[in-house]
């Protein structure tokens, strides 16, 4: 009885262990939730373009408050002028569209609602291979119908893309690199130092200096 008590000893500590370490995913904060994105166009030399653009208008992508308009408020600025701090820390010159910059930079506020439908007919769904008596009904009491959840759900994100505007083909541009950042509370000024460090630090190789 004593050598059986020694051995559940470790088993209790390993379980009372387990028991107090914390979920790494349940106890992030929001800004470690936030997910980023960078692609960029592969062989790109960003150290042969000096001076960039941005316009003073971020484009909003959205199907709630309509699409593909355009915004100058507070956390469009910030927004802008966050961005346009970054690239002249990386050595870029800021200059007009109508002094042929190098590149240029759109910024865009994506925020979408959609409503979603799911279906649940239970364990006595036949693609598990049986059912339930009671879908069909007991006699007179009809046969149970399948049940319906509706639910929302929304699209927040930031996306900023760099154009080259200094090599172009007739029409076309070529976008160099992309950067989206997508998560809760994004739509607000005090995070947007945050999201344009984020951005940029996954991408260092965007620089002259």
């Amino acid at each position: 009885m004593k050598r059986l008590s020694i051995a559940f000893l470790p088993l209790l500590t390993l379980f009372l262990l387990a028991s107090c370490k914390k979920n790494p995913i349940k106890n992030l904060t929001v800004e470690e939730s936030w997910v980023y994105i960078s692609s960029g166009n592969n062989g790109i030399n960003f150290y042969n373009f000096s001076s960039v653009t941005i316009p003073d208008s971020i484009i909003l992508i959205s199907n709630r408050q309509g699409s593909n308009n355009y915004e100058t408020n507070a956390l469009a600025q910030s927004m802008i002028n966050e961005v346009k701090a970054t690239m002249q820390s990386r050595g870029y010159t800021l200059t007009g569209k109508n002094n042929n910059p190098d590149l240029g930079i759109s910024i865009a506020r994506i925020d979408n609602s959609y409503t979603n439908v799911a279906a649940f007919n239970g364990w006595w769904d036949p693609y598990y291979g049986y059912w339930d008596p009671t879908f069909w009904g007991y006699p007179g009491f009809g046969w149970a119908p399948t049940q319906f959840v509706f639910y929302n759900t929304t699209e927040s994100a930031w996306a900023i893309d760099i154009i080259d505007l200094k090599n172009t083909s007739g029409n076309s541009l070529q976008i160099l690199w992309s950067g989206t950042i997508r998560g809760e509370e994004i739509f607000n000024s005090q995070a947007v130092p945050l999201i344009v460090k984020g951005l940029f630090e996954i991408a260092p190789y965007i620089k002259r200096n």
